[in-house]
């Protein structure tokens, strides 16, 4: 791996691109597992849509940690709190030729995670974890597709974006859900190749307290 390097998302507030987090092989190799579970057309969209298609996967310590502990450093604090970890929950997309995902808010998420007899559990933190940030993972060389940029609109009557196009390896960090700087914004049409990523979210601690004896 490279130096990892910051930068800032010009125009939209709190958002910023971190660069040399996965190598080559690494976004291969998670390509070729997502590949190998299978995509299916996106269940929100209607299908006269050229939408993007998904793959849900619960990543384990073994994947999800090693790669927290090239991010961690980086995240901003959040009511003066720090990042706790990774949502274990990755939703894989896949744009072909002409797909996009329309714009929207990205919203929060309860921390998922696997339980000790191996059952998925979606808030398995009981609610003592909550997403403020989306992490895109992009996963393919930018000369491999045309088109696919995320693109950050200031309203909804805004006709005019802030286009991110983001290397390979590289990771796509902004805030999401209630935090005031969530920024409306969409995956663009690619008109060329295949785009591939990897969305996940940074948890934070609530103020939530668990109770006597209480344990995830």
């Amino acid at each position: 791996l490279g130096q990892v390097v910051e930068t800032r998302v010009p125009g939209v507030e709190g958002a910023f691109v971190l660069s040399n987090i996965l190598t080559a092989h690494e976004c291969a190799q998670i390509s070729g597992v997502s590949q190998a579970m299978g995509y299916l057309p996106d269940a929100l969209r209607p299908r006269s849509v050229r939408a993007t298609e998904q793959c849900l996967w619960v990543a384990d310590d073994s994947l999800w940690k090693p790669i927290w502990a090239r991010l961690a450093r980086f995240m901003p604090l959040v009511d003066g709190l720090s990042a706790v970890g990774l949502n274990q929950r990755w939703r894989c997309y896949r744009y072909g030729r002409g797909h996009s995902f329309g714009r929207h808010h990205d919203g929060s998420w309860a921390g998922s995670g696997i339980d000790e007899e191996g059952r998925f559990v979606r808030n398995f933190w009981q609610g003592r974890r909550l997403s403020q940030m989306s992490v895109v993972f992009y996963l393919d060389s930018m000369a491999d597709y045309e088109g696919g940029a995320t693109t950050f609109f200031e309203s909804t009557e805004d006709a005019v974006g802030h286009a991110v196009r983001v290397p390979q390896g590289s990771v796509l960090c902004f805030f999401h859900g209630q935090h005031p700087l969530s920024p409306l914004h969409e995956g663009s049409r690619v008109s060329r190749g295949v785009k591939r990523v990897v969305r996940t979210d940074v948890l934070y601690p609530t103020l939530q307290e668990p109770r006597a004896g209480e344990s995830p």
